[in-house]
């Protein structure tokens, strides 16, 4: 009797669209309710089914359709829509699909290491901004953490959705992707969307194409230096582990006695994992988006490629400039807008020369040169003992405030700090003019600039005093009477006070080294 009434149950739940066992047709996996699709651009919707099935799409009273090939992919295209047309996405075969309240909006994806993954509850105010997070037109997308040695078309799988802005959900949101957003959404009053496609601790050539890393001039002595770290790791495992171990006493210690708990010691993990290995990140969390028209890259990475000196920040201009570019040709928009940050300021205990990050950051700033990209600073608003400062409020909206000004061709919007213009020798002092330095140079807490540093010809820098004098600044020092190079915030941690009208920090130079600003 069981037996029977099985195969009746069977058979009748195939008559019902959509159920478990008639259900074979699928759309890619970014398709879900609450989706954002890039307003102004035709719109690919595309999936599986049956090979041979005939497929129609809908949206917004256009429809499309398509028959699926022998493998049973399908794929159509909708006209381009304007900002703020909504309704349900329809696809239709043997079964039915609906995907309720898509909206068409601006469409930003968002990636990097931990800086960019860092939530919203983790920052400055979280309360506050979770409790008044209401804003249904702005959604993000969290890309699962996967890594895939061959290019995927698709993400595994459909555990991850949009989600609107809530109380409830943007807690766990990207808060740089969020605060942007909410920027941007507030200056433009369209929907705007953000995907999430970033892992912490992440060194930049996993999230790289194959062409432009393998390509790269210095890959094979990359590799071999995977290699040896590969070989090396038992050994300091066994250190690390024996670091944790004290670790734990010390931890006991301090909560025995009151005292605040120290941090945990922290070593990536094994080198050959797959989100360190070229690659590996860009086929499962980058190619799967390619076929979605995008306004623009947002990127916040580089303090895993910190550490190597003037040539690691020399070779770091080279792969981001290799990185915007494989991923501009791989979304077949060879000037898609490419907005970064540069590294906060951070005391980096492992450095021993105090300024290894600055020389990354002037790697970051090189990429300067290539069209279409600008670079929020964030030189001013770290924390000088915790590599992931709080404050994403400002990194967000500096990042939006070039979109703004560059994509969306706000005029008025100020969206860069001073940059380093030239200098000139004059009296025993260096006067130092800068370009963006609208509405003139000032500091924030009133006192001298700082963070300036002066040499002679042998390029041995020393603390120097510097004040504003109109629209430049003088820097010197009695222990250099004759100057010759200056520079500015060039260490790991420098207390930068000098802005421009909009607020926006004096970015790091050093004149001894052209600058490759634009």
């Amino acid at each position: 009797m069981k037996i029977k009434l099985f195969i009746l149950s069977y058979a009748y739940s195939l008559l019902l669209p959509g159920s478990a066992f008639a259900e074979d047709l699928s759309a890619a996996s970014f398709f879900s309710n609450h989706a954002v699709v890039q307003c102004g651009r035709p719109l690919p919707v595309w999936g599986r089914a049956t090979p041979g099935e005939s497929i129609t799409v809908g949206f917004a009273g256009q429809v499309r359709r398509a028959t699926t090939g022998a493998d049973g992919a399908w794929s159509v295209t909708l006209p381009a829509f304007d900002a703020g047309t909504r309704g349900s996405l329809r696809v239709a075969g043997k079964s039915t699909l609906e995907f309720k309240d898509v909206v068409v909006g601006e469409l930003w994806f968002c990636s990097g290491q931990s800086n960019m993954q860092w939530t919203v509850e983790k920052s400055l105010n979280a309360e506050q901004e979770i409790s008044s997070a209401d804003f249904p037109d702005i959604r993000h997308f969290t890309v699962p953490l996967r890594t895939a040695k061959q290019t995927l078309t698709e993400l595994p799988d459909r555990s991850a959705v949009w989600q609107p802005a809530t109380p409830q959900t943007t807690g766990g949101f990207s808060a740089v992707a969020w605060f942007f957003a909410r920027h941007l959404h507030q200056q433009l009053k369209v929907p705007v969307g953000v995907i999430n496609s970033s892992w912490g601790g992440t060194p930049i050539h996993p999230w790289m194409t194959p062409e432009s890393i393998e390509t790269w001039e210095h890959y094979p002595a990359m590799i071999e230096g995977k290699r040896q770290e590969i070989d090396s790791w038992p050994e300091r495992k066994k250190e690390f582990d024996e670091k944790i171990r004290h670790w734990e006493i010390e931890v006991a210690a301090a909560k025995a006695e009151g005292r605040e708990e120290p941090k945990r010691p922290w070593l990536p993990g094994p080198p050959d994992a797959g989100q360190y290995m070229p690659s590996n990140l860009y086929h499962a969390m980058v190619h799967p988006f390619t076929r979605l028209p995008l306004r623009g890259f947002l990127w916040y990475q580089g303090e895993s490629n910190a550490g190597s000196g003037e040539g690691g920040g020399m070779r770091y201009t080279e792969l981001q400039n290799r990185l915007i570019g494989g991923w501009r040709k791989a979304w077949g928009h060879d000037a898609m807008p490419f907005y970064f940050v540069q590294l906060a300021n951070f005391t980096q205990p492992a450095d021993a020369t105090g300024i290894n990050w600055a020389y990354l950051r002037e790697g970051q700033q090189g990429s300067l040169v290539v069209p279409n990209t600008g670079m929020a600073s964030a030189i001013d608003i770290g924390e000088a003992d915790d590599v992931h400062p709080r404050n994403k409020q400002e990194v967000g909206r500096r990042l939006a405030l070039l979109a703004l000004s560059q994509t969306y061709q706000k005029m008025n919007i100020q969206a860069h700090g001073p940059e380093f213009l030239a200098a000139k020798t004059e009296a025993g002092a260096i006067r130092v003019s800068f370009r963006h330095a609208d509405g003139g140079l000032k500091t924030r807490d009133g006192a001298p600039p700082s963070a300036f540093e002066i040499a002679a010809g042998d390029l041995r820098f020393v603390a120097a005093s510097a004040r504003i004098d109109g629209g430049s600044i003088l820097v010197n020092s009695p222990e250099v009477p004759e100057p010759a190079h200056v520079r500015h915030a060039f260490s790991n941690n420098p207390a930068v006070n000098v802005t421009n009208g909009a607020n926006l920090p004096l970015l790091p130079f050093r004149s001894d080294v052209p600058s490759n600003a634009k």
